[in-house]
């Protein structure tokens, strides 16, 4: 679930609880919720995880530290 405002406000159809604290609306597996080194750039190092292909191509990621790929460092 993605944590923000809703576009149609009080007239939307569904129910976003307000007293969930912010972890519990994550939707990443608990395993996944450990500490991850960041890099300079605040991409995660997840050594052992398929290197992200976008961030070999470009040098960015669009998913920033939330991205479940290891980002190393530019050689």
């Amino acid at each position: 679930m993605k944590i923000g405002e809703c576009k149609y406000g009080a007239q939307c159809r569904f129910h976003y609880p307000i007293d969930r604290p912010a972890v519990a609306l994550s939707t990443t597996k608990p395993s996944q919720q450990e500490n991850v080194k960041l890099t300079l750039a605040g991409l995660p190092r997840r050594e052992g995880a398929a290197i992200c292909v976008y961030y070999l191509q470009t040098g960015t990621c669009k998913y920033g530290a939330t991205c479940r790929f290891d980002h190393p460092s530019p050689v």
